[in-house]
């Protein structure tokens, strides 16, 4: 009766079960050390007598190499090529679809084993796939390039033909600029009020302007006329800083069109397609915060794609206009609207309430952002240019700059680190939303931080 094989430890061949050596691997079954010959090499020898099937052969090769490493180094080049796998594969089964049609086997002497050809095949038809697909791609922003190119050609067409803007009222001829003298380097005085330009008494103070900014959202404005005051705060205001100082006298040559409120959540959204908002409950009418400078920056660039014209009720040619952040002259100067207390509404905590809101000891903000427009107007017709969110400023900061800054349309140091925000939040106190506070700051991500936009003729 045959005896039973059993299995190699070390190399896992079947082996008669009598036999001390392995006739595959040829060690010592026991100790595992490789045979010595000359001592019971008789042993191997009958095993292979006995039994000559159940020996593994010593050359015997293993399956092919799986070809992963392959697949993986394809699958790389389609990432960076900038495909995704769903649309490479899509390609492949097209391509496997209608069966290929049979090709006469040709006989070659060398021809190599089918299980090595596989993985070649499979290579090559992801390689082709790729190329086609790089084809593909390259038309398609061909394509696009024209249809972008022949939709901007028509959307300039349509803003000459029918404007987006809506005047109630268009400014009439620019207010004539009085001789200002340069400016000393003294702090002006405290009992010296500020040299604002007088509007003529024909003109109407108040025009406002409204655009659509998309998805039948709309934004709107009032006008800016050009002017002069004090900017800054006296050495005697109660809760100042440093950086408000020295007070000079600023001329602001060009009128402007400013946001009547500061940009809502809807207005973002309609623009940019998303809400970064900490506060949606506060509704889509509250202001937009969460916004970083350079995403102002690229909500701004959303605006001026439409280009809208400024023209009169008549439809005559008017001007075109920019969207941009005010300078931080121009902040200061529409929030004042002529005045020279802390706040437009006058000097006194109690006079902040009316006008925006905020927090500390008089605070009736509740820690939360409000819908815009529903406290007082300064006398532009501006609200909430105190409290709610603060608002970015187009100028670099400098704490010393007002210094050395121009008398006329002064724009900001040209170096630094940090950008202007004006108006103060519904975080703060009613020290940090005065007229004249200032502060720089360059941090994303901020729920209090928002704007308001100005459109330049």
């Amino acid at each position: 009766m045959p005896q039973e094989n059993k299995e190699c430890r070390f190399c896992h061949a079947r082996i008669p079960g009598h036999a001390k050596v392995c006739s595959a691997c040829g060690r010592d079954l026991e100790t595992g050390d490789p045979y010595k010959f000359g001592t019971g090499i008789s042993d191997v020898v009958e095993s292979e007598k006995e039994s000559p099937s159940t020996t593994a052969p010593e050359n015997k090769q293993s399956s092919p190499a799986s070809p992963i490493w392959k697949r993986l180094a394809l699958l790389v080049l389609v990432f960076l090529a900038g495909f995704g796998m769903r649309d490479l594969f899509r390609i492949i089964q097209q391509k496997q679809q209608p069966p290929p049609i049979p090709q006469p086997a040709v006989e070659e002497p060398d021809e190599p084993d089918e299980s090595e050809k596989k993985p070649v095949q499979e290579g090559s038809e992801l390689l082709r796939a790729v190329a086609e697909m790089s084809e593909r791609l390259e038309r398609v922003e061909v394509t696009v390039a024209e249809i972008m190119k022949r939709a901007a050609s028509e959307q300039a067409q349509a803003d000459v033909n029918e404007p987006g803007i809506d005047l109630e009222e268009q400014p009439e001829a620019a207010i004539p600029e009085s001789p200002v003298s340069e400016r000393e380097e003294q702090e002006v005085p405290v009992s010296a009020e500020p040299q604002t330009s007088p509007l003529p008494a024909e003109r109407k103070p108040v025009s406002q302007m409204t655009i659509d900014i998309g998805r039948g959202v709309t934004m709107e404005f009032v006008w800016i006329p050009p002017g002069e005051f004090v900017m800054g705060s006296a050495a005697s205001e109660a809760g100042r800083f440093d950086d408000e100082g020295p007070q000079h006298r600023v001329r602001i040559s060009k009128g402007f069109w400013m946001g009547k409120y500061e940009v809502t959540q809807e207005q973002w959204e309609a623009a940019m397609g998303n809400n970064p908002s900490h506060f949606k409950n506060a509704g889509r009418n509250a202001p937009v915060e969460m916004v970083s400078w350079e995403d102002c920056q690229q909500f701004l660039r959303r605006l001026n794609v439409r280009s809208p014209v400024v023209g009169s009720k008549a439809g005559q040619r008017g001007r075109d206009v920019t969207f941009s952040l005010p300078t931080e002259a121009e902040w200061e100067y529409a929030c004042r609207a002529g005045t020279t207390t802390k706040y437009y509404t006058g000097n006194a905590d109690a006079d902040l309430g009316r006008a925006g809101w905020h927090s500390g000891s008089s605070g009736n903000s509740g820690n939360v952002t409000h819908p815009v427009g529903q406290k007082e107007p300064n006398s532009f017709g501006l609200f909430d240019m105190h409290g709610n969110v603060w608002e970015w400023c187009r100028d670099l900061y400098q704490k010393n700059y007002y210094a050395r800054s121009p008398l006329s349309d002064p724009r900001g140091p040209s170096s630094g680190g940090l950008h202007v925000v004006r108006g103060g939040a519904w975080g703060n106190d009613a020290r940090h939303c005065r007229s004249a506070n200032r502060r720089g700051d360059n941090r994303p991500g901020i729920n209090d931080f928002g704007l308001r936009v100005v459109a330049r003729p």
